[in-house]
């Protein structure tokens, strides 16, 4: 029995079995199962889980930050929105001052994730990538680092750039999995001390 390769589209779902079929039919059938392109329209962002992605909302500001706060102490940081996090303190104005966004992922009224996109005049930079421990290995930090990368094409930007934590591994692979290059090494030496990573891609 052939293995069922599986792949979201739109709302559903596409099982494939991989076949020798070839011609017109092979085609047809390519088509069938060919990955769709990524919708940012509210309606479209609902997936079969019931959660949602959707900008941030003023009301949105206090949990999103609990979620911050969730990740950074698993590495003993503690999150700083007067100096070092500045640009959470109210995140949706901030980014959308620069032409960019700030998504949340809510599902059954949670803040489940995080992703934004700060413009600038010659490239996009992702900032804020969060997901909550009990929602990893999901796929959304793909979806949402794709969702940064189409917003930042759209506004005319021709590359794309992000500072991750040295310690953040499995996110240094995803970036890497999608066409990020390593291209530097900073120190920060504020509220916490930690060393990053740039990676950039063209667009």
């Amino acid at each position: 029995m052939p293995t069922l390769l599986s792949h979201s589209a739109g709302r559903g779902r596409v099982q494939c079995a991989p076949d020798r079929t070839s011609g017109p039919n092979r085609r047809a059938r390519d088509a069938g199962c060919r990955r769709t392109p990524l919708n940012l329209s509210p309606d479209a962002n609902r997936t079969p889980g019931d959660a949602v992605v959707r900008p941030a909302r003023p009301e949105d500001t206090p949990a999103i930050h609990a979620l911050i706060a969730r990740v950074f102490a698993d590495y003993d940081y503690i999150l700083d929105v007067v100096q070092e996090d500045a640009h959470l303190r109210d995140p949706g104005p901030y980014f959308r001052s620069s032409g960019g966004e700030f998504w949340v992922v809510e599902q059954d009224g949670r803040i489940i994730a995080t992703c934004a996109v700060h413009l600038h005049p010659e490239a996009g930079e992702l900032k804020s990538l969060y997901v909550a421990h009990e929602h990893r290995r999901r796929g959304w930090g793909r979806r949402l680092t794709q969702m940064t990368i189409e917003h930042a094409r759209r506004a005319g930007r021709p590359r794309m750039f992000l500072w991750s934590d040295t310690r953040f591994v499995e996110a240094h692979r995803l970036y890497e999995s999608l066409g990020f290059v390593r291209s530097g090494l900073r120190e920060i030496r504020s509220t916490n001390s930690f060393s990053e990573y740039r990676y950039e891609r063209e667009l």
